[in-house]
């Protein structure tokens, strides 16, 4: 017995509904405080290959954006100041999440039957979230 299901998205409309998805969720990753540490620290700038990190041309923007992104994550001011005053995620949004999600065959959803009871044991204590912990 499978404990997953697998949900296609594949007709232009799903397709559609998902890269809108994406592309809301892409704003709060580009424009979340907390994550700019990792952004900054896990992109090697200008590499094809990378031993411990993202390689440049892995990440999937063009190589001006490529340039931009490097130059403004230096700093979080300067991420906050392109982010708010000149259009700062739409760039990576529309070259990372909304054409790929688009222009793809489809999207799957993996899709477990039932709910999880715990990270490593059997309750839900575990959780993060629980209304326990």
């Amino acid at each position: 017995m499978t404990s997953f299901s697998l949900q296609i998205f594949e007709s232009p409309g799903e397709r559609r509904q998902v890269a809108g998805l994406l592309w809301d969720s892409a704003r709060i990753r580009l424009t979340c405080p907390e994550a700019f540490p990792v952004h900054k620290a896990v992109i090697e700038w200008k590499a094809r290959f990378s031993k411990d990190r993202i390689p440049e041309q892995a990440v999937g923007v063009d190589p001006a954006t490529a340039r931009l992104m490097q130059w403004v994550m230096q700093s979080w001011a300067r991420v906050e100041f392109f982010n708010r005053y000149l259009l700062g995620t739409v760039a990576p949004r529309i070259q990372l999440d909304l054409l790929p999600g688009l222009r793809c065959a489809a999207h799957v959803l993996v899709r477990p039957k039932h709910p999880p009871q715990s990270w490593t044991t059997g309750s839900t204590s575990a959780w993060p979230c629980s209304a326990s912990g």
